[in-house]
């Protein structure tokens, strides 16, 4: 090569390096040190210059020793070290020696708003193990996840998918909240799929095999979902939304597309909503795999309901509306009945997993739905009675199912104290709760058998001999 070549061959290099971005020059250098880079470009140089040398003062015998090499070493070696740059470049991979420069390049992408790269190299790297604590609580700052967790790669919610236990890392209330903050504020979430595609609200939603993979591998598997406390943050999220009251307008009114299933419904980016209905199918799957043993912290329903009840509003003007769905008028009425239904289904599917045994979640759920009603009672001058009436009843519908398909003894030595120790308590301390109990129960249906049977035991044990 000559001197001309070789400076041609230098100034492609430079130019292509000022029009790069600085994140894609940080990004080069990542991977390959920029020192051993101008080392070999010197070298190529060094050579070049010998070989001038050597025609000026015309030394032959080694110049026709050398001449090859020489004349093709200064071209090849840029050019090799060029290809191997990029090689490395395009493998990407995050080893031991450069995790402090890749904590500098995250840093480097958020400053410059730029984050493509930075995406593609946590794409090439599957094995997260040997990442430091530093480098995951980098990657997992408000900032950073806002801009790369999203559809398709969803990049956070996939590194977060390959770590492993990740409930015994230092970092791990810090990553998981503000991975889902993140997932909670989005409108297309994974979350806002996953609850859409098991109850519906978007049709012809597009939830990829990828995005159901990483769920079923986190935030949807009940044991990853309650060992790293996922339900804490959702529950926040919530709780935090219905106390800023800037719901209470539209949650009181009259919002069908709300409570629509067809369509778009604005339900499906409600982080109450999706809290409700993602906690309730983490339970109802911790049942099915016979978690029933387990503290699966069901009383964060209880939670919830009691701060729906506190925003909620009843406006009989709203309730009578024509434009008011006949079921539930307003969405907070929705949420509500959305819990104790909830809680009903996973207290029968308790109920029939066991075969009419008594377990652990059973019995917190059984606690956490006696817990919403009291709540109902306590604020009846802000519900229509009847909505009162109605949550009872089912709960009393459960009770009476038990009863029919338990002996006696064995009720009263099991169940009894389990179900109706607190109900007995409150028609004892209040006329109130006792006239709502006797109502409740003058009203259920003595069409179905059990209820017939039964109904008068029942009022028995809760009113003595006023029945």
């Amino acid at each position: 090569m000559s001197l001309d070549g070789f400076l041609a061959v230098l100034a492609v290099l430079i130019g292509l390096y000022a029009l790069a971005q600085p994140v894609q020059r940080k990004s080069l250098w990542l991977f390959f040190p920029k020192k051993l880079f101008f080392a070999l470009i010197s070298v190529s140089a060094f050579l070049l210059i010998w070989k001038i040398g050597m025609d000026t003062y015309g030394y032959v015998s080694l110049y026709k020793t050398c001449d090859f090499l020489l004349m093709t070493l200064p071209f090849l070696i840029p050019i090799g070290t060029l290809l191997i740059v990029l090689f490395r470049w395009n493998e990407g991979k995050i080893t031991d020696k450069n995790q402090n420069g890749f904590i500098n390049f995250i840093h480097l992408s958020r400053n410059e708003n730029q984050y493509d790269e930075l995406i593609r190299i946590l794409a090439k790297n599957e094995d997260v193990e040997s990442f430091s604590d530093d480098l995951i609580i980098s990657l997992f700052e408000q900032e950073i996840i806002r801009h790369i967790n999203y559809y398709p790669d969803w990049a956070s919610l996939s590194l977060v998918s390959r770590i492993n236990d990740l409930n015994k890392r230092k970092y791990v209330g810090f990553v998981v909240e503000n991975l889902i903050r993140d997932l909670m504020e989005k409108k297309n979430s994974v979350i806002t799929k996953f609850v859409a595609a098991c109850y519906g609200g978007l049709e012809n939603q597009l939830f990829t095999e990828y995005e159901y993979g990483l769920v079923e591998k986190t935030i949807g598997d009940p044991q990853w979902y309650i060992d790293v406390r996922a339900d804490y943050d959702l529950l926040f999220t919530a709780i935090e939304k219905i106390d800023s009251g800037v719901l209470d307008k539209s949650y009181n009114s009259n919002e069908n597309v709300y409570i629509q299933d067809q369509g778009r419904s604005t339900r499906t980016h409600c982080p109450v909503y999706l809290f409700i209905q993602m906690h309730s199918m983490m339970i109802e799957r911790a049942i099915e795999n016979n978690m029933l043993e387990c503290d699966y912290y069901v009383t964060d329903l209880s939670d919830i309901f009691r701060h729906i009840v506190q925003h909620f509003q009843y406006n009989e003007s709203v309730w009578s509306s024509p434009c008011a769905n006949y079921e539930s008028p307003t969405p907070y009425l929705y949420l509500l009945k959305r819990i104790l239904n909830n809680i009903n289904r996973l207290v029968e599917k308790g109920y029939e997993k066991t075969e009419g045994k008594l377990n652990s979640i059973t019995e917190r759920l059984l606690l956490v739905w006696v817990m919403c009603i009291k709540q109902l009672i306590d604020f009846e001058q802000e519900l229509p009675p009847d909505f009162i009436l109605y949550s009872l009843r089912y709960y009393f519908d459960f009770t009476l199912k038990v009863i029919s398909k338990t002996e006696k003894e064995e009720f009263e030595s099991k169940w009894s104290d389990t179900l109706l120790r607190e109900l007995r308590y409150w028609t004892r301390e209040s006329l109130k709760i006792r006239n709502i109990v006797k109502e409740t129960l003058d009203r259920m249906d003595i069409g179905k058998r059990y209820i017939f049977d039964n109904r008068d035991y029942l009022k028995e044990i809760l009113l003595g001999n006023d029945r």
